[in-house]
């Protein structure tokens, strides 16, 4: 063989092994792009940052718990404001209700 044959020889296998890898990256971004692959990796990383969520909420509480109760306690009253308004003015139409039959 001379040495153009051999160099030719060596193209020919550096592009056979350059189809194979092309083949299996193919293969290999099919596989990654199924609907059910990529929820599931969706999900981790959700889930990863849910985690992670949580631990850096836990750490915040940890080092401030006074400004975390203030927080707390005020999404508690803005959530529960109506069902709060309704329990006191009850609380005072019956006491109205009370006093006037009383003065009656």
């Amino acid at each position: 063989m001379s040495v153009t044959e051999d160099s030719l020889a060596q193209a020919q296998e550096s592009a056979r092994e350059a189809r194979t890898r092309l083949a299996n990256t193919i293969s290999d971004i099919r596989a990654r792009i199924q609907p059910d692959v990529l929820a599931r990796e969706g999900m981790d990383k959700l889930r990863e940052r849910g985690n992670a969520l949580v631990h850096d909420a836990t750490e915040a509480a940890r080092a401030r718990p006074t400004v975390v109760g203030t927080a707390i306690g005020a999404a508690l009253l803005l959530i529960l404001r109506k069902p709060i308004a309704r329990l006191i003015g009850r609380l005072f139409f019956r006491r109205d209700e009370t006093e006037a039959r009383a003065t009656s």
